[in-house]
């Protein structure tokens, strides 16, 4: 069995359909061809327009979240659509999110302010503005198209905060954790619980080891619990975090597997398939560090 094979068949793609019971679509609610659809997006997110500055754009990388959305696009027509969130853009004074929509398996740009509500596993409504600023606040951003290339392994510049910096260190683990506990299509308490404890971990070592200056507070172990509920990695998002991971030092990447055994043994029931998950990857990152060295 090939690393992560057994995860991965286990992790949505980009192009999956992605389940959730919530309340039912707004009466509003207007079918639209996928052509049609795709145009009159193109069109609001001023991919269609000649004279756009794109030289103003300035982009924001988001953790994979799974989120249902009520949109309004430019042709007034209302839906409800299951999203993966992947970036956020400010294009002059309008700001587009870029995300997987699984309604219509494949990549697409929303206006924000288009957006009419955001809506958790709960059923709960957030005002799509407020949602996204609280997201990317003390956020910096890099320039798209890129004439200063994109922060390297999805990092961010100086002046952030110690919450922001403290959610770009932690997320490929945070993905690689949350995919192995979605692995049975559910989020369970103890399985957040063991992530958690995790982030709290690692987020001292962080901080002793000069990455962010202060220790997180509890406000923003809060937030970052708030997101890892919401985390819902496909397996291109494995792939990146992978090829992160790889990267660390023997004792940061010792400690991220030390908390996903963790995480499988969280739901009390270890099979034989998540034994051999668990030896293999051992294997792969003991094979990988002993290649580099």
């Amino acid at each position: 069995m090939r690393i992560l094979e057994w995860l991965k068949r286990r992790t949505p793609s980009d192009t999956d359909a992605v389940g959730i019971e919530i309340a039912t679509p707004p009466d509003a609610f207007v079918a639209v061809e996928p052509k049609e659809d795709l145009l009159s997006e193109l069109e609001e997110a001023g991919c269609l327009a000649p004279d756009i500055n794109t030289s103003e754009n300035i982009r924001y990388d988001l953790e994979p979240m799974f989120l249902v959305i009520d949109y309004c696009d430019a042709a007034n027509n209302h839906s409800r659509r299951r999203i993966t969130t992947r970036w956020v853009d400010r294009r002059g004074s309008n700001v587009f999110l870029g995300a997987i929509c699984h309604e219509r398996k494949a990549a697409r740009t929303f206006r924000i302010d288009r957006i009419e509500g955001v809506i958790d596993d709960d059923g709960v409504v957030e005002d799509a503005t407020h949602f996204f600023n609280s997201l990317l606040v003390d956020e910096i951003g890099y320039a798209t198209p890129a004439k200063q290339k994109k922060p390297k392994n999805g990092g961010v510049r100086s002046g952030a905060s110690t919450y922001t910096l403290m959610r770009r260190e932690m997320k490929p683990a945070l993905v690689v954790l949350a995919a192995a506990a979605r692995a049975d299509s559910l989020l369970h308490p103890e399985e957040v619980d063991r992530i958690m404890q995790y982030s709290e971990t690692e987020a001292n070592h962080l901080c002793e080891s000069g990455v962010v200056a202060d220790i997180p507070s509890i406000d923003d172990l809060d937030k970052l619990g708030r997101l890892i509920g919401r985390l819902r990695p496909t397996q291109e998002d494995l792939d990146e975090a992978l090829r992160v991971i790889v990267t660390w030092p023997e004792d940061r990447w010792k400690r991220l597997f030390k908390s996903l055994c963790r995480v499988v043994e969280a739901d009390g029931i270890i099979v034989d398939e998540e034994y051999n998950f668990l030896a293999e990857i051992a294997d792969w990152m003991s094979e990988t560090h002993a290649a580099g060295e």
